[in-house]
């Protein structure tokens, strides 16, 4: 690919100073997408500040990942510090996506027991973001009436550890889901 047809974030996610090296998490996406959203936004007398592509990115993984999910009602729904963004897909398609801003684990709680219960024909629910956890996903599961699990964006992808002493990223496989449905995208 042409050198800057991609904009590219990194973030440190641990620092191995003994060992002399860093996880990093590196993000892309295509300059062409962006430039069209700005395009766009400007005609409309709107500015681009800040392109959010985690929740449009975990699709990809989920899309992926869990080809037998392709005929199911199922919510998507990425967890972060303050909002929960919840996408519904039937047969891999979005058909919508809204956000609700957050500002306690009990509010993100109360929302996924509202969606599980008030939408008609659900399947189940895939969860990702990087604040979830045992205690949280327990609690969610307890008040759904859906089936929920942890999104596994490595669910049908061949990791090989080249880096000795490296920690298993599938461990917490759910806050990566966004990272891999990037690299997994064909264009």
């Amino acid at each position: 690919s042409p050198k800057r047809a991609f904009i590219t974030d990194t973030h440190v996610l641990a620092r191995h100073h003994d060992l002399g090296y860093e996880d990093l998490l590196s993000v892309s996406v295509r300059r062409d997408v962006v430039s069209k959203l700005h395009r766009v936004l400007e005609k409309q007398g709107l500015r681009l500040d800040l392109v959010d592509v985690d929740h449009f990115s975990a699709h990809t993984a989920l899309l992926l990942n869990y080809t037998d999910l392709a005929s199911k009602y199922i919510a998507l729904v990425g967890s972060k510090s303050d909002r929960v963004d919840i996408s519904l897909v039937r047969f891999n398609e979005m058909e919508s996506f809204s956000y609700y801003i957050t500002s306690s684990t009990q509010m993100l709680i109360d929302q996924i027991a509202t969606l599980s219960k008030k939408t008609d024909g659900l399947h189940s629910i895939l969860l990702f973001g990087a604040n979830l956890d045992e205690e949280l996903l327990a609690d969610i599961r307890r008040v759904s009436a859906v089936h929920v699990e942890l999104l596994n964006p490595f669910r049908n992808v061949d990791i090989k550890n080249s880096l000795p002493n490296m920690n298993d990223p599938t461990s917490l496989s759910y806050r990566y889901a966004a990272a891999v449905g990037v690299a997994l995208r064909e264009s």
